[in-house]
């Protein structure tokens, strides 16, 4: 047998030593990284976990929508609510001119109110479920009647009496004369507002207090004198005679 020199037996003898402790620092590196990625991986489905029993848990606000079908000064809301979660449903609508908000017990609902005065508002729709709510605005633009208050109109007959089919005159009613002349009682307060009747000729409007005194001067146009309450339309002349008229009374805005 060939015996090795001293020298290679110590190097044979080193790389052993070498190659064993390099294997063992492998298998512990690779034991330690197994550890960690299991600690990750239960960590990973420890949250997963919490957040699903958070999602079944979470409650959803209701979905709400408003709209209005606006004809002047008076609106109709249209809403409606529905809720995910099968929760009863509450609401209100607030207007957006000061006035109280309005109640809503079903949806979807028509909802109405009229306005006093124009401008631009934010109506508002709350709705909760009695744990979330849920809001809706809305901006409308109101707008009054331009041609304001309907006219006072007073029409008749009236029919001059033979003298003054001659000489014409100023008009004097006579108690229980209807032919003469055709009385009306105002039905409000109707002070400075413009009137005019037609036809005019041979025509007069003569203006009463609440007693028996005229007020005013006897015209055919012009406005209603103050402190007025009836109002007489008679005829002066030949031209009034059978006269179909109509007496016009326009109220102020």
């Amino acid at each position: 047998m060939r015996l090795l020199p001293p020298v290679l037996l110590l190097l044979v003898a080193l790389s052993g030593c070498l190659g064993g402790g390099s294997d063992d620092g492998h298998d512990h590196d690779h034991d330690h990284d197994h550890d960690h990625d299991a600690e990750g991986a239960g960590h990973d489905a420890d949250a997963e976990h919490d957040g699903g029993h958070g999602d079944a848990d979470a409650n959803e606000a209701p979905t709400v929508s408003l709209d209005a079908v606006v004809d002047g000064a008076n609106v109709t809301f249209v809403v409606d609510a529905t809720d995910a979660d099968g929760d009863a449903l509450q609401g209100t609508l607030d207007p957006g001119d000061g006035s109280d908000p309005l109640p809503i017990d079903a949806f979807p609902a028509e909802v109405q109110h009229a306005y006093a005065a124009a401008g631009n508002v934010t109506a508002v729709l709350v709705v909760t479920d009695g744990t979330s709510d849920a809001t809706a605005e809305l901006v409308l633009e109101v707008v009054l009647d331009a041609a304001g208050p309907e006219p006072v109109v007073f029409t008749g007959t009236v029919a001059a009496p033979d003298p003054y089919a001659a000489t014409g005159g100023p008009c004097v009613l006579r108690a229980g004369d209807d032919a003469f002349g055709a009385e009306f009682d105002l039905p409000r307060v109707l002070d400075g507002a413009p009137f005019e009747l037609t036809p005019a000729a041979d025509m007069q409007v003569l203006w009463l207090d609440d007693g028996t005194n005229y007020v005013g001067d006897a015209a055919t146009s012009g406005t209603v004198p103050e402190g007025a309450a009836q109002v007489h339309v008679c005829g002066t002349g030949p031209g009034a005679r059978d006269v179909q008229f109509t007496l016009t009374i326009r109220p102020a805005a």
